[in-house]
């Protein structure tokens, strides 16, 4: 799993969100309050929901476009549940939480390097 997990608000424009995956190098940020996570952006929907509708960027809002049911996961969930997990739901990421707080995010490139090593 990845950590820290980079987090925006759901006020933030698209444009914001794009230079903070760009600055962290990553595809992906959570949306959340109060360390709960109540949404996710990807590279993914910055691409479709925006740029390829020729909308502009700082005019579109976080909560226009996030993905609002988040898929997650305790942090105690074993290897084989969470690519089980994946693979039947097609999910990419899943964030990972300790007693409902947002602790890391496993994508399905981590999972890849797990069992690749």
């Amino acid at each position: 799993m990845s950590k820290p997990v980079i987090t925006i608000s759901e006020y933030n424009s698209a444009f914001e969100a794009a230079k903070a995956m760009a600055r962290n190098g990553i595809g992906s940020l959570v949306i959340a309050h109060n360390n709960t996570p109540v949404g996710i952006i990807t590279e993914r929907d910055l691409v479709y929901k925006v740029t390829a509708k020729g909308l502009d960027p700082k005019r579109v809002f976080i909560h226009e476009i996030m993905t609002k049911n988040v898929k997650t996961i305790d942090i105690h969930t074993s290897f084989l549940e969470v690519s089980k997990l994946m693979h039947k739901h097609t999910f990419r990421r899943l964030v990972v939480l300790d007693s409902g707080q947002i602790v890391g995010i496993i994508t399905a490139k981590d999972l890849i390097e797990l069992v690749s090593v």
